[in-house]
């Protein structure tokens, strides 16, 4: 009974701010986020996985991102993962190619058993991109500590992260200086598995900026493992708010992962 009362509490926060996101007011700030990816590592199994993604966003800032992703165990409570972007941005000049920003996530085991986790999370934006594609890449150095709840009731899985993002090494460009302050980011959702090989999901993500700025994503996800190492996904994004304040307007995320 204690294990459901605490995933009809995850549940209750998710139903909170789903419509938190739906009539909150979202801010100019921030850069492009890939709302589903904390959520997809908090979940990850703990094995060696490779995957390759093409993420197109539209409105706001229009681009692509191609996306590398290798992650792998660390004895047996840690789990790495190591993202390398490459990015096309659209604009009014034409098209700009380059390297985005390296991201590191880590994730620590704290508690868990009978399907249920507790972790630790966090992740290092190195800024080593070799252009600041703005929103894309920043070149910024942000540094993240969450900690993430989830639990597996059957085929049905929910799941919590709240966290701080410090950002640092701030550009010159005072529009980008205005919109890369440090912010909470909090996210709640749930997955399905449907059958043994197909998997969907739903979840909101709110980043609250120390400038006073907000910005609210909605997300849904979808899996279809072709075989035992090889998976293929899609997910897709919406950001609400004025349409004037959005960073993007929908973002939508394929790919395939190949685990060892």
């Amino acid at each position: 009974m204690h294990r459901i009362g605490v995933a009809a509490g995850v549940a209750a926060a998710l139903a909170i701010i789903i419509p938190c996101a739906f009539h909150g007011k979202a801010g100019a700030a921030g850069i492009y986020e890939d709302a589903p990816a904390e959520s997809a590592f908090l979940l990850s199994p703990e094995q060696i996985t490779v995957r390759g993604t093409l993420e197109a966003t539209s409105g706001g800032a229009e681009g692509s991102v191609y996306r590398l992703l290798a992650a792998f165990p660390v004895r047996r409570a840690f789990f790495i993962s190591i993202d390398q972007p490459f990015v096309a941005l659209t604009d009014s000049s034409g098209i700009e190619t380059g390297l985005g920003d390296l991201r590191l996530r880590a994730r620590a085991r704290l508690w868990g058993g009978g399907g249920r986790t507790i972790c630790l999370l966090g992740y290092l934006s190195a800024g080593t991109g070799n252009s600041r594609f703005f929103p894309f890449s920043s070149q910024t150095i942000d540094l993240n500590t969450s900690a993430g709840y989830a639990d597996s009731l059957g085929t049905l899985t929910v799941w919590a992260i709240a966290g701080y993002t410090w950002v640092s090494n701030y550009p010159d460009r005072e529009d980008v200086v205005a919109a890369v302050t440090d912010y909470l980011r909090v996210s709640a959702g749930a997955s399905l598995a449907l059958g043994s090989r197909t998997g969907v999901g739903v979840g909101a993500l709110i980043l609250s900026y120390a400038n006073d700025a907000r910005r609210d994503l909605l997300f849904a996800t979808g899996s279809y493992r072709w075989t035992d190492a090889l998976g293929l996904f899609a997910d897709v994004q919406v950001e609400t708010g004025p349409v004037g304040e959005r960073v993007n307007d929908w973002g939508a995320i394929g790919g395939v992962s190949v685990g060892f």
